[in-house]
């Protein structure tokens, strides 16, 4: 007998909710449709409307929710480590916390100073390495796919694979990286190391 333990449990409340939420998505689209219509919008049309509903959704939810939900937190007295309740909200403070920022907070100004250099400096050398790497890769020489290849490679590759990827190149024991660097080690005495602690 196979011992299914509490993932089945796990997984199928996980399951129930995503077909929740799928079935919702799709209830807001044919809800969409049916109103449009209603309304006497063509077929054509009211389909594309309703169609970029789970956007929409997307949108509002992930988007412009917290967007509002975190302006009007700045404009009240809230504590980010005491739970927030819609019973008790934080009291309205106003412009205050803005005020103190730019006014009264002795690491305001330095800390926009040091992200506007670093912004000056990064950009320009983020544009001048993209071009020139562009440029490079743009020559008509032998063997340039290789080298476009490796260099795409990480754009194509789910960035969950490349987690993966990464963590067994650098796993203490038997990643690769210690594997090729265990001779040079031993010869000077050092351990392997722990790259992630």
């Amino acid at each position: 007998m196979i011992d299914t333990g509490s993932w089945v449990h796990d997984y199928s409340l996980t399951f129930s909710h995503w077909l929740l939420v799928g079935g919702a998505v799709m209830l807001s689209i044919l809800l969409t449709y049916r109103v449009l219509r209603l309304f006497g919008m063509r077929s054509d049309a009211a389909t594309g409307l309703a169609l970029i509903m789970p956007w929409l959704l997307g949108f509002l939810i992930f988007n412009l929710y917290p967007f509002i939900a975190s302006f009007y937190l700045s404009l009240t007295d809230y504590n980010l480590l005491r739970p927030l309740s819609l019973a008790k909200l934080p009291p309205f403070v106003g412009f205050k916390n803005y005020t103190h920022a730019l006014s009264g907070d002795p690491n305001f100004w330095p800390s926009i100073r040091i992200t506007l250099l670093y912004g000056a400096i990064s950009i320009p050398l983020g544009l001048a390495g993209s071009l020139f790497t562009a440029m490079l890769l743009a020559r008509n020489v032998k063997g340039v796919g290789i080298w476009r290849t490796l260099y795409y490679m990480p754009a194509v590759l789910p960035a969950a694979a490349t987690a993966l990827l990464w963590r067994w190149m650098f796993n203490p024991s038997s990643g690769l990286i210690n594997t090729l660097l265990n001779p040079f080690l031993k010869l000077f005495g050092m351990g392997k190391p722990s790259w992630f602690t």
